[in-house]
């Protein structure tokens, strides 16, 4: 097959990029052609394809000059040399399916829009809740924008919303859900789903290093509050004698830096290489993911498993789902006392951390691999491609 796989970055900057790029390397590692369709930066990960600029990142961070929100609102709601790079690509390498990621704001509907004209499978894997909610962590499905960011980028958002419901959505040949949290999410707002979790490398077994050869608390994640930063900032507060690692940036990383001045344990590296972060989980005890919101599933969950790793997460969405269904660790209420209290225990019982441990990597192995991956992602892509020719293959000028 010829895929191009569309997201709004080539390069790791979140769970979902590092999703999409991986795709790419299934794909090609299965004997498929794929391109990219994505904005440019000279750390992208993948260079064949199509690549626009990149502009507006001081709009999302605060309230930059009037004219600039202007020009941002406008290639938000329709990019113009997005549109023309989609055009373009698909002429050039005539895919059999445009595979969507996260692509909002900065590619805007217009690969869906171009995609759909052309009459080619579109399939939609769901990383967060933005074909929804006017907030893509807002699992409610509101209309109305209600977050703490400035009153433009609520207004841009909001707008945004009526635009994926209204234009995106129906044009999208299959859905996948990457957990079974968020199928039941969208399917209550009357999207259905595919569930196909999320997938991960796994290393071999001797690489991975024992109980006693571990040490001290990993959070890896985005420092924000949803994300649990503050939990984690708490969880050093109550467990003294353990070394606790916030390895991330964020809105929150002056507040985790001035923490960490005042608490031994508590350490903050800062953003590191995606090696780098696979170095700290395969060295700590535990992974704590105290995210708050209803996380639709849990990536560095399956990398810390992969690494035999276990797991302490709250009850939230498909993160919860991953942990309790594979047995890699606990899954508590949302408290920092009950954080605190499982990975207490998980720490210091050997026998429950080898139980957890050896759990959690059989189910990266069995259930997250990139090859069952890449098998059901061929299946689906057929079924999209089967149901798209049905309505009318339009999909090439020549």
């Amino acid at each position: 097959m010829r895929v191009i796989v569309v997201n709004r970055y080539a390069t790791v900057a979140g769970g979902a990029d590092k999703h999409a790029v991986g795709v790419a390397e299934i794909l090609r590692s299965r004997g498929h052609a794929v391109a990219f369709l994505s904005t440019q930066s000279e750390a992208n990960a993948e260079r064949e394809g199509a690549f626009v600029p990149l502009s507006g990142a001081d709009f999302w961070r605060g309230a930059p000059p009037r004219r600039e929100q202007v020009e941002v609102a406008a290639a938000a709601l329709w990019n113009r040399r997005a549109a023309a790079a989609a055009e373009a690509l698909i002429e050039r390498f005539r895919p059999d399916v445009v595979h969507l990621h996260d692509i909002y704001p900065q590619l805007s509907v217009a690969p869906v829009v171009v995609a759909a004209r052309r009459g080619i499978a579109t399939v939609q894997t769901l990383h967060n809740y933005e074909l929804i909610s006017a907030s893509p962590t807002d699992h409610r499905g509101r209309w109305l924008d209600r977050g703490p960011e400035p009153a433009p980028v609520r207004a841009l958002r909001t707008a945004l919303g009526v635009v994926r419901r209204v234009v995106h959505v129906p044009r999208i040949s299959r859905f996948v859900a990457v957990s079974r949290h968020m199928a039941e999410t969208f399917a209550a707002h009357g999207i259905r789903a595919d569930v196909m979790p999320n997938f991960v490398e796994r290393g071999a077994d001797d690489a991975r290093p024992g109980f006693a050869e571990r040490a001290g608390i990993a959070f890896v994640g985005r420092l924000t509050e949803e994300k649990g930063a503050r939990d984690a900032i708490a969880l050093a507060r109550s467990l003294p004698d353990v070394a606790v690692t916030m390895i991330g940036h964020g809105p929150l990383e002056g507040e985790a830096i001035a923490a960490a001045r005042k608490l031994e344990n508590l350490e903050c590296t800062g953003f590191l290489s995606e090696d780098a972060v696979a170095r700290r989980l395969r060295s700590s005890r535990v992974l704590a993911v105290p995210s708050r919101w209803e996380e639709p599933a849990g990536l560095v969950a399956l990398e810390a498993m992969a690494e035999g790793t276990p797991v302490v997460a709250y009850a939230s969405g498909g993160l919860a789902e991953y942990v309790s269904d594979a047995g890699a660790g606990f899954v508590v209420p949302r408290s920092e006392e009950a954080l605190a209290a499982a990975c207490q225990a998980l720490y210091h019982d050997r026998e429950a951390w080898a139980a957890a441990s050896a759990a959690g990597g059989r189910a990266a192995a069995r259930d997250h691999s990139p090859d069952r991956y890449g098998e059901r992602l061929e299946r689906l892509y057929a079924q999209a491609g089967a149901s798209t020719r049905a309505t009318g293959d339009r999909r090439y000028s020549a």
